[in-house]
């Protein structure tokens, strides 16, 4: 027996389906005897009502949406921040959407507008940002992953970049590296302000100017070939170079590999060094990474209460969380070479 719609339970209690839609959600311009006739109905056919329907008419989704545009395959960090805010969602009885696609002015309001979602997450933050802008200046209930370089009344979390590159600066220093190169994401992500990579690179000019030793930078696209190319060009620049900080987890072994065919033996030679990994990347390579871990899972849920709370509690202060960094060293650094 196929299930019953509202329109079955209309024809059945010989009303309108608006009539039935206002019953269902319990408006009060119903006649109690018309009332009565339709809830008998519904009971007698076992209608049930479709719960997000029910939410739409009541001006309420119950929806929240993580916006994360993706131009390339989902990596591990993404999907660690779906599994984490998805939880939470199902946790407080919210509906949870995914957006990966990249939006425009009028594609984000009408998220609003179309009353699909009520209020969303914004990941891939930059210093200057337009979504977050657009969504200050209309009022609309929203949180970061990240953050932009006014933010004092946003709610947001983010990882401590800065505090990060400190961290593995300060571990490899400690084992005795005086040379160490710097993997910065490419060129027009720094000139365009993203966050996470100008907070990372500020840091560590800042560390090793602060240590009297020399800046060695190249970029990278973070795939192997391009941290393969990166790596090579730092040791061909600065042969006696000991060590490398990548700013990101992926195209680590073609790091390794640059060392490798370079003449040089992770550890024992040269030290490889991530301040923003995933922990199933770090674990992924040979020798084991020593490297900052992104808590992905954990952020994705704080955003995700952050962002329910905003829409149910109107005294709700703005909330900032700055993730603490969390070192974990393993088998890819080494004292420096005597």
């Amino acid at each position: 027996m196929k299930d019953n719609s509202i329109i079955d339970i209309a024809r059945a209690s010989r009303v309108s389906v608006s009539t039935v839609s206002r019953v269902v959600n319990n408006r009060s311009d119903v006649s109690e005897a018309t009332r009565k006739r339709v809830l008998g109905v519904i009971r007698r056919m076992g209608y049930v009502p479709h719960p997000h329907a029910q939410r739409l008419a009541s001006g309420t989704s119950d929806t929240i949406a993580l916006v994360y545009p993706v131009t390339g395959a989902a990596d591990y960090i993404l999907l660690d921040f779906i599994l984490g805010a998805s939880a939470v969602a199902e946790q407080k009885r919210f509906f949870f959407n995914l957006v990966t696609r990249s939006l425009s002015r009028d594609d984000l309001r009408s998220i609003y507008r179309s009353r699909h979602v009520d209020g969303v997450i914004l990941m891939e933050i930059y210093l200057a940002d337009w979504r977050v802008d657009l969504l200050r200046r209309a009022g609309l209930p929203f949180v970061m992953i990240g953050r932009t370089s006014d933010c004092d009344d946003l709610c947001y979390v983010d990882p401590d970049f800065n505090g990060a590159v400190t961290a593995v600066i300060d571990h490899l220093f400690g084992l005795g590296h005086r040379r160490i190169g710097f993997i910065q994401p490419p060129a027009p992500l720094m000139a365009e302000g993203y966050g996470p990579a100008v907070r990372q690179t500020e840091a560590y000019v800042r560390c090793v100017k602060d240590r009297g030793l020399p800046e060695l930078i190249a970029q990278s696209d973070f795939s192997y070939v391009g941290s393969y190319r990166a790596t090579t060009a730092l040791l061909n620049a600065e042969p006696h170079m000991t060590a490398v900080v990548s700013s990101g987890g992926d195209g680590v072994a073609g790091i390794i590999e640059a060392a490798h065919d370079a003449g040089r033996r992770v550890p024992e030679d040269f030290s490889v060094v991530s301040s923003s990994c995933a922990e199933r990347v770090a674990m992924s390579v040979t020798p084991a990474l020593t490297a900052v871990t992104i808590e992905s899972a954990l952020m994705g849920s704080i955003a995700a209460r952050m962002l329910i709370r905003l829409l149910k509690d109107r005294s709700y202060e703005p909330e900032q969380v700055l993730r603490p960094p969390v070192l974990v060293v393993r088998s890819s650094t080494a004292p420096a070479p005597g």
